[in-house]
């Protein structure tokens, strides 16, 4: 008897950290966001020298297992970067646009 099993579910989801901002302690660090609507996509991420994309992004040098960031270096190592304490808290705030006086 053969069973099959379907899924909603792509077959690259990418896995997802906490959202807050992650370090290798020498001052390297990433913030990932919240995740995705598309599961494949997985997070946003924000680095401080501005490179910015998605994890579930094919040539992405960040990505993310069990709260514990993988970055590969322009030279092709790779390092694992935890989760920085105490943990930045992220919120989500509707941004509005200024009024000013007599505009």
């Amino acid at each position: 008897m053969a069973v099959l099993v379907c899924s909603g579910l792509p077959a690259a989801a990418a896995e997802l950290c906490t959202a807050s901002a992650y370090g290798d302690g020498q001052g390297n660090i990433v913030v990932l966001g919240a995740p995705a609507a598309a599961p494949a996509t997985g997070q946003r991420y924000l680095m401080l020298d501005g490179r910015r994309g998605a994890t579930g992004d094919a040539n992405a040098p960040v990505s993310c297992s069990d709260d514990v960031v993988s970055f590969r270096t322009p030279a092709g190592a790779t390092q694992r970067w935890q989760r920085l304490r105490p943990a930045i808290p992220m919120q989500r705030s509707s941004a509005r646009e200024p009024s000013w006086p007599g505009s």
